[in-house]
């Protein structure tokens, strides 16, 4: 599966998540964010001790394409940086399955619990299957008709 970036360079997700194993990370380096409002994708971490942790991405990335910092609603690099997330805690060798999730809704609101579509999957110690029909339009959001039929 292609991914295509904001700045128009093409890259590979399992690419992405090679490059993740292959950063040296420091767990103890790691902080834990804030849950955003609104969010497309969301990552639920499945450990070994029974435990589960949630994290959201962060779709409203800087933009300083005119030379002035203006927010806008970048999809595809939100679940980009999932995906390195999800390559960097690998090396720790804590969790079982580490699953990203998916929202339909046209808001985003990360307070409801709408996220029900499975868009990618690891179990540890196998390679990263990411769901086919995820695709982007020209302004980096995903295209949410290919979900709606389900």
């Amino acid at each position: 599966m292609q991914i295509e970036s904001t700045r128009n360079t093409k890259v590979d997700a399992t690419n992405l998540f090679q490059t993740a194993l292959r950063q040296n990370f420091n767990p103890a380096l790691y902080r834990k964010s804030q849950k955003p409002k609104w969010s497309r994708f969301k990552l639920k971490f499945n450990y070994r001790d029974g435990n589960e942790s949630t994290h959201f991405s962060y779709d409203w990335n800087p933009d300083y394409s005119t030379g002035v910092k203006k927010y806008r609603d970048d999809e595809q690099m939100g679940f980009s940086k999932l995906i390195l997330l999800i390559g960097k805690n690998r090396d720790n060798d804590t969790y079982n399955i580490a699953t990203i999730y998916m929202t339909v809704s046209i808001k985003k609101d990360t307070s409801v619990q709408d996220y029900d579509i499975p868009v990618a999957y690891i179990q540890r110690g196998k390679d990263i299957k990411i769901e086919p029909r995820l695709k982007y339009t020209p302004e980096n959001k995903v295209r949410l008709e290919l979900f709606k039929t389900l």
